[in-house]
């Protein structure tokens, strides 16, 4: 994830390309998601493509990419770098898009997912509005399934042979939104954590985490960001509500794949 808000980013995305080695899969994506990506865009993928945020493994999927974050350290720290057809700008995607399209293409990984409800429409309407005749957005979402996810389920994890860490917080983050709703504070996912993982030392012990890792979690103690984490109809809704045709299609066969489905959409016809 990265930032897509100018305002938020002293309290939360300042400091986060100091650590964004440490993020992994799912959070990041996989290649698998990457390739599905790319398949769903179509013919489109070969045209001018606006990619929200800095997502690293983007830059070499793409031949023609703008890319938009609000970060300045992530532009310089995550970015694999500027070519003569790859380029990254600081801005914010509420506002600034519309000056850098025309766009074939929109992509993003987790983008609104990291935003409140009424900003991920925002993002939505001016991406629709950018896009050429024909053009796709293609953005890998996190949505809550309906199958609960329960603290057991949680905790269940920790001891599992299949252990993940940055999926251990995405399964935090999913039952927070079942039980509270589609906007998820990132402090909850923090606090949560730490009422289910009490003692720190018994949990590095049993995961076989680094220690050095639990800055991902801490990171989210003072954020005032929420992350969105709708059902796929309330996604749906919203991207049909910015006039855009949309479906919902998987992003691949990993882990936690299903709870990170791809939008895909295109301009509604009159």
């Amino acid at each position: 994830m990265t930032g897509g808000a100018t305002g938020a980013v002293p309290s939360h995305w300042a400091g986060m390309h100091r650590i964004w080695s440490f993020q992994g899969e799912p959070l990041r994506p996989p290649a698998e998601a990457v390739a599905q990506m790319v398949a769903a865009a179509g013919p489109a993928a070969a045209g001018r493509v606006l990619v929200l945020g800095v997502t690293p493994e983007f830059h070499a999927a793409f031949r023609d990419v703008t890319a938009l974050d609000a970060s300045a350290g992530m532009i310089a720290t995550v970015w694999p770098g500027d070519t003569p057809t790859h380029r990254a700008v600081q801005g914010d995607w509420t506002q600034d898009i519309p000056a850098l399209g025309p766009f074939d293409l929109c992509v993003g990984d987790l983008s609104l997912s990291q935003l409140a409800g009424l900003a991920a429409r925002r993002v939505l309407d001016a991406v629709a509005a950018a896009l050429r005749p024909g053009g796709r957005v293609v953005i890998r979402t996190v949505c809550r399934p309906a199958a609960p996810v329960t603290e057991d389920a949680i905790r269940a994890h920790a001891d599992a042979p299949g252990f993940n860490f940055h999926g251990l917080r995405l399964l935090i983050a999913l039952h927070l939104a079942q039980a509270s709703g589609a906007e998820v504070p990132v402090r909850a996912i923090h606090d949560s954590f730490c009422r289910l993982f009490p003692d720190r030392d018994d949990f590095l012990r049993r995961t076989g985490l680094p220690p050095d890792r639990m800055i991902l979690i801490d990171h989210y103690a003072a954020s005032p960001l929420s992350w969105w984490v709708p059902s796929r109809d309330e996604v749906l809704d919203l991207a049909r509500a910015a006039g855009l045709d949309a479906r919902i299609a998987p992003s691949g066969t990993y882990p936690f794949a299903p709870d990170l489905p791809l939008l895909v959409a295109t301009p509604a016809t009159a």
